[in-house]
This record gives C-alpha cells, sequence and structure tokens, in this order.
C-alpha cells in the first residue's frame, strides 16, 4: 500500500470541518501524526485527483499556507522610497523631490525556486527633481538645467564599476531580493543590506542616463517563502527603492485556493 505524506498548516479549518472531512474521509500518515491534518490535506488532493493521477505525482511532498502581506512600509502608499546615499537606515527616508520609479513588468506573485524571470522597472525623473537635487546637495551642479543636462545627456563609463555621481546620473541599478524567513528582526528589504552571495542576493549593477527609461533585469529566487525584491538605484547623493514581493515555491508545486502543494509519494 502506498502513502501520501503531508505536512499542512490547519489553521484556516475549523473544528466542524476537521470532523467532516476526518468522518468522510479514512485517515492517511502524516509527519506529525495529526489526524485533522491529513484530513484537511487529503480534501486538497481529493479536489486534485479529477486531474492529476497520483501515480504521477512528483516524490517531494509539503503543504503549507501562505499570506502574502501588503506594502513594505507603513508611511504612504507608494512602492518605492528614496535614502541618503550615506548610512541609510529604516528611519531616515527623504523626500524623492520629484523622482519617481514603477514597475513596468512587475516580479510575479508567484515563482519557482530557481527559475529565472525578468522584471522591468521606470525611473523618471521630473524638472522639479533637478531644482530639488541642487538645492539640497544631490547633485553636484550649481544650477538644475545643469543638473538636468547631465542626467540626460552625459554617457557613463562602459564598465559599471568606473561609475560615480560625478561621471554617471544613475550610477547604479540592479535588483535585491531578501527572504523574509530569513529577516531576523522583521524590518524592510532595504538597499542598506549587502549582497552574502546565498541568501541575500543582488544581481549584477548597470548604469545610464536619466532618459534610458526603462531599467530591465534577469532574477533567480531560490529559498521557499515569501522574498521582498527592490529595484535599487542610485542619483548623485540619494538612492530609491522600488519594492515587490514574490512567493517562492518548491520546484514543483500545485496552487489551490492559496495553498501550496509539494508532494512525496512514498511506497509502503
Amino acid at each position: 500500500m502506498d502513502y501520501l505524506l503531508f505536512s499542512v498548516d490547519t489553521s484556516s479549518v475549523t473544528a466542524a470541518e476537521r470532523i467532516h472531512l476526518s468522518s468522510r474521509y479514512p485517515p492517511i500518515a502524516s509527519p506529525q501524526g495529526e489526524l485533522a491534518a491529513a484530513a484537511a490535506a487529503l480534501h486538497l488532493v481529493v479536489h486534485l485527483r479529477h486531474t492529476i493521477n497520483t501515480k504521477d505525482l512528483p516524490r517531494d511532498l509539503q503543504i503549507f499556507h501562505f499570506a502574502v502581506t501588503s506594502g513594505w512600509h507603513d508611511l504612504d502608499n507608494t512602492e518605492y522610497d528614496c535614502w541618503p546615499l550615506e548610512k541609510p537606515d529604516e528611519l531616515n527616508m527623504i523626500d524623492c523631490g520629484g523622482l519617481e520609479m514603477a514597475w513596468v513588468h512587475r516580479p510575479p506573485e508567484r515563482a519557482n525556486s530557481g527559475e529565472t524571470f525578468d522584471v522591468t522597472y521606470s525611473v523618471f525623473a521630473s524638472d522639479e527633481f533637478y531644482h530639488y537635487a541642487v538645492a539640497h546637495g544631490i547633485l553636484f551642479h550649481s544650477d538644475a538645467a545643469s543638473a538636468k543636462r547631465f542626467c540626460e545627456q552625459q554617457e557613463c563609463p562602459s564598465n559599471w564599476k568606473d561609475t560615480n555621481g560625478q561621471n554617471c546620473c544613475v550610477h547604479h541599478a540592479n535588483i535585491h531580493s531578501c527572504p523574509l524567513s530569513f529577516m531576523g528582526k522583521g524590518g524592510i528589504c532595504g538597499p542598506w543590506i549587502p549582497d552574502d552571495g546565498q541568501i541575500f542576493t543582488h544581481t549584477l549593477s548597470t548604469a545610464g542616463k536619466m532618459t534610458q527609461g526603462n531599467w530591465t533585469a534577469k532574477v533567480v529566487l531560490s529559498h521557499v517563502g515569501v522574498t521582498s525584491l527592490i529595484a535599487h538605484i542610485r542619483v548623485g547623493k540619494m538612492q530609491v527603492a522600488l519594492e515587490a514581493k514574490t512567493l517562492v515555491l518548491p520546484a514543483v508545486a500545485i496552487v489551490f485556493n492559496n495553498l501550496v502543494v509539494k508532494y512525496r509519494h512514498t511506497p509502503h
């Protein structure tokens, strides 16, 4: 006889539903040995059996309930924030002064672990931004017209490693990722979190003119669970981050009513 082994969060299953499920369906094996968990998981599989042959199920199985929170800060409804280039933290955001970021092709709501996907974001600076940037020492120019001309016409060094606020307007642009389960004390995926090469990762940096408009990067996420991603740019002495979240699923998974299922088909 074969068993389907499950782990499941039954916090969304009522007591009445548990009784109904456990009485309607025979018990099955569960890592925790909890009949309610197994019954709730079986309830899900019964819905799927109409389209899936259990003999063809992948060999790894996990079930977990997920919830994705909205917004990465409590300041306003925007998805981006600005910080000084030096010593940014969760509390010292600054006015963006007319510089805006937006997702053109945002990260997917769900992605499989190890899957590559593209994201595209836009960067826009209004005329007011150049006045603001000169007045606040963000750009080194003496007037807004010179600052705008620099951002729109100045060619950047061909190697992004040679760029800085003196020779390139957008002198850094890339994507950072922060798996929320590894964010020890909570907090946000700020641009100050370094790339450790394993958990918190950064894509290759690029640079260019403000007139480029749209910026695209390839992203790969590996840690299962919710990951916060930011599109991060630096302009002069200011940096900006645009945020989104992606639920990273096991490499083979099925989603049903906000339950993510991964199977392990185990002979007994």
